[in-house]
């Protein structure tokens, strides 16, 4: 966020919770400025969410850190349609909320459900087994026949 920025704390907030907590587009949300006399291009509106984005990505990061660290995670797939395969068509996907000891969630988007992305949301280098990477989790996690290194056997 640049420092002379016209938006204070109350509206970016206000804006990142119109926008993720009841799914208002930024478009709509300038027309609602609009017609409270609030005159804004839909273009800085939209430069500002990146921006206001960017500066709660450092929280994201070390919650998710704080999850890598617990010795019990639960972490589940949504499947969820994001971006266009096409007329009328959407892609496939999936949300990967992982929550830690310490009730911390963190929603995290791949594109398939593949070992590596569950590799990767939880720390786990790929090919080393999940003892190794996290010593707490030495006789929970095992090599099993068929199985992905680093998941459950």
């Amino acid at each position: 966020m640049h420092l002379s920025s016209l938006a204070d704390v109350s509206f970016i907030a206000g804006m990142i919770i119109d926008k993720f907590a009841y799914h208002q587009p930024l478009y709509r949300q300038h027309v609602k400025l609009q017609d409270s006399g609030i005159n804004v291009s839909r273009a800085w509106i939209t430069k500002l969410m990146p921006a206001a984005v960017s500066l709660i990505e450092p929280i994201f990061n070390a919650q998710l850190e704080s999850v890598r660290r617990s010795r019990v995670i639960a972490m589940d797939e949504t499947p969820i349609k994001a971006g266009r395969a096409g007329p009328a068509k959407m892609n496939a996907a999936y949300l990967w909320p992982v929550v830690g000891e310490q009730d911390e969630i963190c929603f995290l988007y791949y594109p398939s459900r593949a070992a590596k992305h569950v590799e990767t949301a939880l720390g786990l280098q790929a090919g080393i087994p999940a003892e190794q990477s996290l010593p707490w989790c030495a006789g929970v996690y095992s090599r099993a026949p068929g199985r992905p290194v680093g998941l459950p056997g």
